[in-house]
């Protein structure tokens, strides 16, 4: 009898092979309610699902089959069950490896189902909830890798208590269109990834990111109507790829984002109607792709970016129609590649980036209806212009800056002057006016460094003048006479050293005077000079005190703003380097150091 009973039980677990396996292998796809019961009873003791989880179909009603489940070791997806209401069934689970998509629940109205849920090593996405108007659950959620919100068209609220730290993928939020901040992100600190906001129409601002360090790839702000800043940005200091802002039609400016100090890639603004400048971005200092900003109708000037000095590529500024000057790039000292100023109808004056003294690659000015000078050009070096390009600009006259000149003046060039005013008509013309200009021609300018003493060599060419001053200036750019050789006629080669040059950047250029008492300058020339000894000044940005920390002994301290205006004027000791800010202004200003009749300027932002 007892024989019977045996093989009667190995015949029935024969036939029923399932029972001899505790889950399922491979992946598991539920389409109804149906299944998902006879999950629970094919597999009572199941609690790990070796590859990914879909569940689906307008039948499921509940999850109830799937509470033994801890662990999806693929990725699991819940989606189109408009009539599911409890999702407490997956209450045990703590661990998804893939992705959690889920999307079209039309009956569900939070996730608390998901609060055992601690880990996602791929991306939550939370898509088409439609009458979901508040994101609650997860509350032990606390290790993600991107988070998506998409097409959540009731959306108003985040509150869940997610505590995620740093994302090493994306953050999306598209088409949320109730959505009015990002309360309930506060937790994050930096993204790896992209990180994309578009069609949002109620954002008005980024209250939520706060915490936000880093971007380390592209930020895109696009389609977000009601945005009118970057509020809740205030953490955010470096973007590793490019800023993206556009099609905006409520921002006004920049501010809430004071502390980003550098973009790696592109900065773009476009079509964002009602930008009247870029306040909030006063830390900027460097782009290192191309600055594009275009079709911005209401935008006035470039306040804010008032600390930018380099740009990496090229900048394009094209069609803002209401844009009347260059101020906010009064520190741009280089531009890696094109300079494009188009279709600006309004624009006056260029002379804001009198401090530009180099790019690498077409200077173009083209269209602008009302510009009449080119004045604030003068400085850029003409070896760095592949080609020259002034066209359409229907009032310009004055075109023969020392600049173009020099740069007409080399043996190889490329130009296209025309359909300018009377004075910068025709290559021809503003050659004439040129060569009326130019007392005498200075060849093979360069510099060249001995015992740590900068040598400026020269020729002189075709003309006479009085005598040739050599100015020098540092970082900021402030030129000083430091030295003067008379002029020759029998003399071509010309010979200066600078016996004490500054610490750091040192600029120089030759003022020509001539018998009239006018003054026409060269191109300039640069050199670094590195200090043999150290200083380090932290923190920087600062809010109150600074401590320079100096490998030297006593220091002369000066500080003055972006005017030349000394503000302080004081000394500090090797053991006591700390320096009291508070009573400055929010800025930009210089630290001056001296030190054995020499000194090196820094740049701190005080904020």
């Amino acid at each position: 009898m007892k024989l019977y009973h045996l093989l009667f039980l190995l015949f029935w677990v024969i036939k029923n092979p399932a029972l001899c396996a505790q889950c399922p292998t491979g992946n598991v796809s539920l389409s109804s309610q149906t299944a998902i019961n006879n999950f629970a009873i094919t597999y009572p003791t199941c609690t790990t699902i070796n590859g990914s989880l879909s569940v689906s179909g307008t039948t499921v009603i509940n999850l109830d089959g799937l509470s033994a489940l801890t662990t999806i070791n693929g990725s699991f997806t819940l989606g189109s069950c408009a009539n599911l209401t409890d999702i407490n069934g997956i209450n045990n689970i703590t661990t998804i490896n893939g992705f959690l998509t889920i999307n079209n629940l039309d009956a569900i109205v939070d996730f608390d189902g998901f609060s055992a849920l601690q880990s996602i090593q791929s991306s939550l996405n939370i898509r088409n909830q439609n009458d979901m108007t508040t994101i609650s659950g997860f509350d032990n959620l606390n290790d993600l890798s991107s988070l998506e919100l998409s097409g959540n068209q009731m959306l108003t609220i985040i509150t869940s208590n997610w505590d995620l730290g740093a994302l090493d993928g994306t953050l999306t939020l598209n088409n949320n269109d109730a959505l009015p901040n990002l309360n309930g992100l506060t937790s994050i600190t930096s993204i790896a990834g992209p990180v994309n906001v578009t069609n949002n129409p109620l954002l008005n601002n980024f209250t939520g990111l706060q915490n936000l360090t880093t971007v380390g790839s592209d930020f895109n702000i696009t389609n977000n109507d009601n945005l009118v800043n970057m509020n809740g940005l205030t953490g955010l200091t470096n973007i590793g790829g490019n800023l993206s802002v556009g099609n905006n039609d409520g921002i006004t400016n920049f501010l809430g984002i004071s502390n980003l100090n550098n973009i790696q890639g592109d900065f773009i603004v476009f079509n964002s109607p009602l930008l009247t400048d870029f306040s909030g971005l006063t830390n900027l200092v460097t782009v290192g792709g191309h600055v594009q900003i275009y079709n911005n109708n209401n935008l006035i000037n470039f306040h804010g970016l008032n600390v930018l000095t380099t740009i990496g590529g090229h900048l394009y500024i094209n069609n803002n129609v209401d844009l009347a000057s260059m101020d906010g790039f009064n520190a741009l000292l280089s531009i890696g590649n094109d300079l494009v100023i188009s279709t600006n109808s309004s624009l006056t004056s260029l002379s804001a980036l009198s401090n530009l003294i180099s790019m690498g690659g077409t200077l173009t000015i083209g269209s602008n209806n009302v510009l009449t000078s080119l004045s604030g050009l003068d400085n850029i070096s003409p070896n760095t212009i592949t080609m020259l390009v002034i066209g359409g600009n229907t009032l310009l006259s004055e075109c023969s800056i020392l600049s173009v000149c020099s740069y007409l003046d080399l043996p190889i060039n490329n130009v296209n002057i025309s359909a300018n005013a009377t004075g910068c008509a025709t290559e021809i013309e503003v050659e004439n006016i040129c060569n009326g200009l130019l007392p005498i021609e200075i060849a093979d300018f360069k510099i060249n460094l001995n015992d740590d003493k900068p040598t400026l060599h020269w020729t002189t060419m075709d003309g006479s003048i009085e005598k040739i001053v050599i100015e020098r200036s540092g970082e900021i750019i402030d030129f000083a006479t430091i030295g003067m050789v008379s002029f020759d006629p029998n003399k071509s080669q010309y010979l200066f050293v600078d016996n004490a040059p500054l610490l750091g950047l040192n600029i120089y250029r030759l003022a020509l005077h001539d018998f009239d008492g006018q003054v026409t300058f060269s191109e300039w020339k640069n050199i670094m000079i590195a200090p043999k000894y150290s200083i380090v000044i932290t923190p920087n940005p600062t809010k109150d005190i600074i401590y320079i920390n100096s490998s030297e002994g006593d220091l002369d301290i000066e500080v003055f703003n972006n005017k030349l205006q000394t503000i302080i004027k004081t000394k500090i000791s090797k053991t006591n380097g700390n320096l009291d800010l508070s009573a400055l202004c929010e800025g930009v200003y210089y630290i001056r150091i001296f030190n054995n009749k020499q000194y090196t300027t820094k740049k701190i932002v005080k904020t």
